[in-house]
């Protein structure tokens, strides 16, 4: 009777305290082993995905296991801007830009004000434009699954850039990225 309750003490403090969940499964990325998950978004059997390391950020785009787009940062951080806009009455849009040449591809995530047609909604997506100031739209793709921190995402991003070039990651104010996607 002692090895039973022993058994079943030992079963349960391996299993933890009652109630509690397993970890929620992260969404896939094309992030590597040592690469923090900024964001990442699946869009039928392809992934778009923001990966951050050490004073390094990398947008990647393809299939899983065989990246066709791996955009990274330029070593001053030119490249890469962030931005928010706000409207809709209480909606708000994050995004993050990242450049190559006249190339920009641009990781949004928003929700949906009281204003717009379906008020509370959240959403995610990537958009893929051409053009010195972005001029032609090639691609916009919304996400069926999402994996971000919407409170943090843009701060992860902005904490892997060095010091000396974090104040010039915001997008300007007259920016045409700066602007709902």
């Amino acid at each position: 009777m002692r090895a039973l309750a022993a058994s079943a003490m030992l079963i349960a403090a391996l299993a933890g305290p009652a109630g509690m969940a397993a970890p929620a499964k992260s969404p896939p990325s094309l992030c590597g082993i040592s690469e923090q998950v900024v964001f990442t978004c699946k869009i039928g059997r392809s992934l778009a995905s923001l990966c951050a390391a050490r004073e390094s950020l990398h947008y990647r785009y393809g299939l899983a296991g065989s990246r066709a787009v791996d955009v990274g940062n330029l070593p001053d951080w030119s490249n890469v801007r962030i931005g928010t806009v706000i409207g809709q009455g209480g909606g708000h849009q994050d995004h993050v830009r990242i450049s190559t040449g006249r190339i920009h591809y641009t990781l949004f995530a928003g929700t949906d004000g009281s204003l717009a047609d379906n008020p509370g909604r959240s959403y995610a997506g990537f958009a893929v434009s051409q053009g010195v100031r972005g001029e032609t739209s090639i691609a916009r793709y919304q996400c069926t699954n999402a994996g971000y921190d919407p409170l943090v995402w843009l701060e992860r991003v902005r904490e892997t850039a060095p010091k000396r070039y974090r104040d010039g990651l915001e997008e300007l104010p007259s920016s045409p990225f700066n602007a709902w996607f």
